[in-house]
This record gives C-alpha cells, sequence and structure tokens, in this order.
C-alpha cells in the first residue's frame, strides 16, 4: 500500500511545501489513523496541497483533539485502538460544538456495510485504501474549499 501511495506523489510538489508551508489560515485537518505510514502519507499530500494538519493515533486521542484544536475536517480511520473510527463519529456528531467538522471515513474497509456503518454513524464521505492524492485532495476542496497557499 505504502508504495503505491507514495508513487502516485510524483503529481505534487512536494519542494513546494518546504519552500511554501501551508498559511497559519488555511483549513485544519486532523488525520486520525493508527499506522504512522498512513498518516505520514496523509500530511504530505494535504501539506503540499496547502492545508494545516495534525495528527491522533487512538479513538481518545482523536477526540481530545477535535475538541482542543476545532479542525475543519477530519479523515478517520475506523480500525483504531481505544474506540473505532464509528464511536468516535457518533460522539463528535452528538456534541453541538462538533457539529460543523466535516468527518471523512478513510479507511481498507470497503463493503457495501462498512459504507453505512460509516454514514450512520455521521461521516459525510467515504474514501478507501489506498486513495490517490489527487482523489484524497479533491474530496476535502469538496468538503471543506480550497486551502489558502
Amino acid at each position: 500500500m505504502t508504495a503505491t501511495i507514495l508513487e502516485s506523489t510524483n503529481a505534487f510538489d512536494v519542494g513546494r511545501m518546504l519552500t511554501n508551508p501551508p498559511r497559519p489560515s488555511s483549513p485544519l485537518v486532523l488525520v486520525a489513523d493508527d499506522h504512522e505510514d498512513s498518516r505520514t502519507i496523509a500530511r504530505l499530500v494535504l501539506e503540499t496541497a496547502g492545508w494545516r494538519v495534525i495528527e491522533a493515533r487512538t479513538g481518545p486521542e482523536t477526540l481530545r483533539l477535535v475538541h482542543e484544536e476545532r479542525p475543519d475536517a477530519l479523515l478517520l480511520d475506523i480500525v483504531m485502538p481505544g474506540l473505532n473510527g464509528w464511536e468516535v463519529a457518533r460522539q463528535l456528531r452528538a456534541d453541538a460544538s462538533c457539529k460543523s467538522t466535516v468527518i471523512i471515513a478513510l479507511t481498507a474497509l470497503a463493503g457495501s456495510y462498512d459504507r453505512e456503518q460509516s454514514f450512520a454513524a455521521g461521516c459525510e464521505d467515504l474514501l478507501t485504501k489506498p486513495v490517490h492524492p489527487r482523489t484524497l485532495v479533491a474530496t476535502l476542496r469538496q468538503h471543506v474549499g480550497e486551502p489558502l497557499t
């Protein structure tokens, strides 16, 4: 999976991130995934496209960071330690202060049951891993808008 995604990143100007980092006013995206490689790749793609990114490894850490940092969007893995992504999404949707946070499930679970559960839990969209960087960026643009670069 990692090699496939990394090979696809040639469509992005990785050097741009180093010379033109995301502005402090760019939308903030929380990437919640227990796999470090997945978080790193998502961060690279999103920061290169102009978004600010923070990361979480567990369900409880995700809830804490959503409340502390108030991200504009959450890329949420479903299978995580502590609380699964569906439970995280349900808890966030039950909290009035988190209603505006866009939740996009980003998971290797690809069945119709998994899709139904993701939407029932409150996710606005679902992307299946491995996701092409252009698809990831396009989906965030659709839900959050353009990053400020």
